[in-house]
């Protein structure tokens, strides 16, 4: 069946199909009355072979051929379901209850921007957003972000250093290394390198120490730290070396060091017994000191003690490499009966009784400074 319509020289022309195997279709197309062959649009109706049916809009692009078929642009299927086959312009509100099964994305939203009018939240799910993104007040987001560049306040966030951990921050376990890639407390600064440092702090202790020294020397780490422990604030001075287990701390330009407003306190070995006797030396008895050595904190060793019984002439006792002066010393002793005697220290260690008596004399008191 043809309709003509009114002055504008168009053509409604109404067809029917049903070919065997093919679903049925009601076909409305609009054609120019001065040649039919050139379809304008076409409403298409589809049944599919129950009550259920389909709606197609065709149009022509405009810029082929008469012959040219129309274009399906849009249509709803028998559940409701809405198919685009261009773009969509929205002129006011756009409102949906669901989108399932999308087959194509949304790819441009060009020069748009949304407010508080136009939409109570945007979401993009599985999709991509490509260019750039402009949020004008809070951007929540439940999955990853993979942005070549972040903006804060209009200045770029860098990020790339907490993935460059060779150089850069790291972040372990609560824990936060500079430099360091495993820290090793609550926040652990490291420079690289034969001179390098590691700066620690963590809990009660800040730790200052060095990384090890040239192959020549075996492995030392010295080290400052401070720490808080049972009620006591105490600084630690260390060098983790096997084969050399003293410290010296230098004061250049002819700086001194004060210690005031408190006291000061410096640990010291306690005595050591002499043991073995030898050429039949004895102590005393439990009444008088025991003999004995030390060496204190300024490498100065005391002895002490009431021998009797030995061979004058002969050695006491043999102090142990560390302990032994540097040249023999003479040194005055008291003996029995109230008499001066002498006491030699020799540079092999023999504490030798040169003068006095062997019903006892005395080494109470007697100190020199041991050789380096």
């Amino acid at each position: 069946m043809t309709i003509d319509s009114t002055l504008r020289g168009i053509r409604l022309k109404i067809a029917e199909s049903s070919d065997p195997g093919e679903k049925p279709e009601t076909v409305f197309s609009l054609t120019n009355t001065s040649e039919e062959s050139w379809s304008l649009a076409k409403i298409v109706a589809i049944g599919d072979g129950s009550f259920g049916g389909q709606l197609a809009l065709e149009t022509n692009a405009g810029d082929g051929e008469p012959t040219d078929d129309t274009v399906e642009r849009l249509t709803i299927d028998h559940t409701g379901h809405v198919g685009i086959g261009g773009s969509l312009t929205v002129g006011g509100e756009l409102k949906a209850g669901a989108i399932d099964d999308v087959a194509a994305e949304i790819t441009t939203l060009k020069d748009r921007t949304f407010t508080a009018a136009d939409v109570g939240a945007l979401a993009i799910g599985g999709g991509t957003v490509t260019g750039d993104l402009a949020v004008n007040g809070k951007l929540d987001v439940t999955g990853a972000v993979n942005a070549s560049e972040i903006r804060l306040n209009g200045a770029p966030l860098s990020l790339s250093q907490w993935s460059d951990v060779t150089g850069g921050i790291s972040y372990s376990a609560g824990r936060v290394g500079i430099g360091a890639t495993t820290p090793g407390s609550l926040l652990h600064v490291f420079t690289p390198g034969a001179s390098g440092a590691h700066l620690m702090l963590g809990g009660h202790a800040i730790t200052l120490k060095g990384v090890n020294d040239p192959a020549s020397y075996s492995p030392r780490l010295p080290y400052i730290q401070w720490r808080q422990g049972d009620n006591k604030r105490a600084m630690y001075l260390g060098w983790g070396d096997t084969k050399n287990k003293s410290m010296s701390m230098r004061l250049e330009n002819g700086y001194k060091l004060n210690i005031s407003g408190g006291l000061v306190e410096i640990g010291q070995e306690g005595w050591k017994a002499f043991k073995p006797f030898a050429n039949g030396w004895q102590n005393y008895s439990n009444t008088y000191n025991l003999a004995g050595y030390f060496k204190d904190s300024m490498g100065i060793v005391h002895l002490r003690g009431l021998v009797k019984r030995g061979t004058i002439a002969k050695h006491i006792f043999t102090l142990p490499a560390g302990y032994r002066p540097q040249r023999r010393e003479l040194h005055v002793a008291c003996t029995w009966s109230n008499a001066s005697g002498r006491v030699d220290i020799l540079t092999n260690g023999q504490v030798l009784p040169v003068a006095g008596s062997n019903k006892w004399i005395s080494l109470d008191g007697i100190t020199f400074r041991a050789a380096r």
